[in-house]
């Protein structure tokens, strides 16, 4: 097979597998979900998800951090909504469609990109985009669940920043020497997501660990691995990341305090 015949099969399977993944998603909700009069979603956080999403739309670019109906009356302070919430809003600015429509279909889009991203990865790590592919459309576990239509939830974010996270990370790892920028660029996905979701700092102990194994099995099989420099200007871009972020927008800062 010539370069662009395989060029083009690589194309048509991109397709197929990212329509696959569409349709998985879409067609078992659609009558229920897609079709219905009425508002029907498949996971109750989904309702508190809306209701903060169309808090965030009216008062724009405001997230809802005191939530006076979860535990009602007492209410509680809002640990659970940041970037997702964000993102819906500012499309429903855009769209024409309702946030309702926009927060259902975001679920799926992120779904795809998430699918997107890890064919890309394994395309430069492994050479092996395809088998990626359908390894996520064969085993998804709880990240189809959550990408499907009719579930609103920012773990569908998640799913996404877990694997940008990863591509940094496999960024660093694979280059010989690295820049501020591209440091920046690296870290960014681990930054955001310390912005959408309160567990994000797991991922930062993971990331961590990872790149102390990839520089001690380096060390071990004389192999190149990630040097001190790379990983303090990782660490630093992080930590400028999220200071910044916190700083000029104070309201996306996630707070694990809660009144029950």
């Amino acid at each position: 097979m010539g370069r662009e015949n395989r060029r083009l099969a690589g194309w048509a399977t991109l397709v197929a597998i990212l329509g696959i993944a569409v349709m998985v998603r879409v067609v078992p909700t659609w009558h229920t979900v897609g079709s219905s009069p009425e508002l029907t979603l498949l996971n109750a956080d989904g309702f508190y998800q809306l209701r903060q999403a169309e808090f965030t739309v009216k008062n724009f670019p405001t997230l809802q951090r005191k939530d006076p109906w979860t535990h009602y009356p007492t209410g509680q302070t809002d640990p659970g909504i940041g970037l997702h919430t964000l993102l819906v809003a500012g499309l429903s600015q855009l769209a024409p469609s309702t946030y309702v429509d926009v927060a259902l279909w975001t679920s799926v889009a992120l779904g795809l990109a998430t699918i997107a991203v890890v064919m890309v990865i394994t395309a430069r790590l492994a050479r092996a985009p395809w088998w990626a592919g359908f390894l996520l459309l064969l085993f998804p576990g709880g990240f189809l669940i959550q990408t499907t239509l009719g579930v609103i939830d920012h773990h569908a974010a998640e799913c996404l920043l877990a694997v940008l996270t990863g591509a940094g990370l496999a960024y660093l790892i694979t280059r010989e020497r690295i820049t501020w920028l591209q440091a920046t660029y690296a870290s960014a996905p681990l930054a955001a997501f310390s912005f959408t979701w309160l567990g994000a700092p797991l991922y930062v102990i993971i990331a961590a660990a990872t790149l102390y194994i990839v520089g001690i099995i380096g060390i071990a099989a004389r192999l190149e691995a990630p040097n001190v420099k790379q990983v303090a200007l990782y660490g630093i871009s992080l930590a400028v990341w999220v200071g910044v972020l916190g700083i000029v927008f104070p309201n996306l800062i996630i707070s694990p305090r809660s009144h029950y």
